[in-house]
């Protein structure tokens, strides 16, 4: 993911994330088919302030980088490649 997405910190207890809002003014391309991934990637990373644009089909996400100069800061998904 992107730096700073998550930022753990250790205590004497377990470890836990902060909820900073450290994606103020950067933006997350989520490249998911699954519909609860979906949700839960966007509000995990809204919460956090990022801006998040979902995608459910990884060719249509390549074609956003070709309608715009930067359509996002970030990419993140799960991808198979055949072999």
């Amino acid at each position: 993911l992107c730096p700073g997405v998550f930022r753990l910190m250790i205590s004497n207890g377990p470890a836990d994330f902060t909820a900073v809002r450290e994606g103020e003014s950067r933006s997350v391309m989520v490249v998911e088919s699954s519909a609860d991934m979906q949700d839960a990637l966007r509000d995990l990373l809204k919460r956090r302030g990022y801006r998040v644009l979902v995608i459910s089909d990884a060719q249509r996400a390549l074609a956003r980088f070709s309608d715009s100069d930067r359509p996002c800061d970030c990419v993140c998904g799960v991808f198979l490649l055949a072999g």
